[in-house]
């Protein structure tokens, strides 16, 4: 080390020497400086844009504790967000919703037999075949717990089905906001403010997550198929 260190101060004694114009080393140090402030500069857009992926990441991470060490789970917390999904779906239906559409929905979110009949219906309003939606679920859920045989395998299902949407979900936002980041990296000299934007894009992205937790959340619960082992213990297979 000390060997290297001698030879490039060798080097550098030589490169001294021979560059005997001071306007040529006025340049090369010009250049130096400026080469070290964009790398200082580089460094602090970096932390930047690293703060809005660390303080989703510490957010997801503290809801993941939470779902580990909870003692319990509340049915009716689970229903409630199943009607949330529902209530979304049917208010983002710009026309009337057709058999089609709502057999889709259902088929893709609550049950794979829905057995969807609204022809019964006396009248196909919103709220007529939210009920109707919402009774599926509700069936759906309360199959699945007849399935389990205790309560705790009740607490281990929903544990796993909550704990891998939100896993999913994170992968797929950390993603997003690497590719925005490349993004917003390539327009920098323009004109806006590229990080206010990033930042802004990032806290739009992080409530879409969280949307997207519940619904995928639902979907593990109310379509993974539980297969029941000799030994008492089961396995799921997710949607």
């Amino acid at each position: 080390m000390q060997e290297r260190g001698q030879l490039k101060l060798q080097k550098y004694t030589v490169l001294n020497r021979k560059i005997r114009s001071p306007r040529l080393r006025r340049a090369i140090q010009k250049a130096q400086r400026i080469s070290e402030e964009r790398e200082r500069t580089a460094r602090k857009s970096t932390m930047q844009y690293g703060e809005s992926i660390r303080l989703q990441r510490e957010r997801v991470y503290e809801e993941r504790r939470h779902i580990q060490n909870i003692s319990s789970f509340n049915q009716n917390y689970f229903l409630n967000v199943g009607h949330e999904i529902i209530q979304d779906f049917l208010s983002g239906q710009t026309e009337k919703t057709s058999d089609s559409d709502l057999m889709r929905f259902a088929l893709d979110n609550i049950s794979y037999n829905p057995e969807i009949h609204l022809d019964d219906m006396d009248e196909k309003s919103k709220e007529n075949m939210e009920d109707y939606l919402l009774n599926i679920a509700r069936r759906q859920l309360m199959g699945k717990l007849e399935i389990l045989d205790s309560e705790e395998q009740e607490k281990q299902y929903f544990r796993m089905m909550v704990l891998k949407a939100i896993d999913e979900s994170w992968i797929e936002e950390v993603d997003y906001l690497q590719q925005l980041k490349s993004l917003m990296e390539g327009r920098q000299y323009t004109q806006r403010n590229m990080m206010f934007e990033y930042h802004m894009e990032a806290y739009r992205s992080y409530g879409i997550m969280r949307k997207r937790i519940k619904k995928q959340m639902m979907r593990n619960i109310l379509l993974g198929e539980i297969r029941l082992k000799e030994n008492g213990d089961f396995q799921v297979v997710l949607p």
